[in-house]
């Protein structure tokens, strides 16, 4: 939300939205979603601990207020799903910015949500950071954005006619 002024208000910004993107980058889910990949401790033989996918280590102070982001970006992805939102995927490719696999990035997402959000068909995209290439995800993203206007809004303007004297 580009212009949220209440994190409380956010079931009203969203059904007031026309269409939904989902930036997906690692720790996009993770609020909840775990990887299923076991990852050594460092010093054990043989112990495991849960670790999601891509994830930076942090602070604990740094750790609580993205734990309230990312809290807030599920409420947000359940509320466009429950309100029936159209929506567009947006992958990030660079691994410095978190990007991932697809299949990565639905390893993060709880179980429940996965179904509604990879298995839709939504307009889905890869953005790179190379200025040509992000070019073609924007194309994609007005065309899907497009996709959710009124038949009024999409009807060219009517060309002044010439006058004749």
């Amino acid at each position: 939300m580009d212009d949220l002024k209440d994190i409380g208000s956010l079931e009203e910004y969203i059904q007031r939205t026309q269409m939904i993107l989902f930036f997906l980058s690692c720790g996009y889910f993770r609020s909840k979603a775990r990887s299923r990949r076991p990852v050594p401790r460092s010093g054990s033989s043989g112990s495991h601990r849960t670790r999601v996918c891509c994830a930076p280590r942090h602070s604990p102070r740094l750790t609580a207020r993205l734990l309230a982001c990312h809290q807030n970006c599920l409420r947000e992805i359940r509320s466009s799903l429950e309100m029936d939102k159209p929506i567009v995927l947006v992958q990030e490719a660079d691994p410095a910015k978190g990007g991932a696999t697809l299949q990565a990035l639905r390893g993060e997402c709880p179980e429940d949500l996965q179904p509604d959000i990879f298995e839709k068909g939504w307009t889905h995209t890869i953005y790179m950071r190379i200025e040509e290439f992000q070019r073609v995800s924007l194309k994609t993203i007005v065309e899907a954005q497009r996709g959710t206007e009124p038949a009024a809004v999409l009807s060219p303007l009517p060309r002044p006619q010439p006058r004749h004297s």
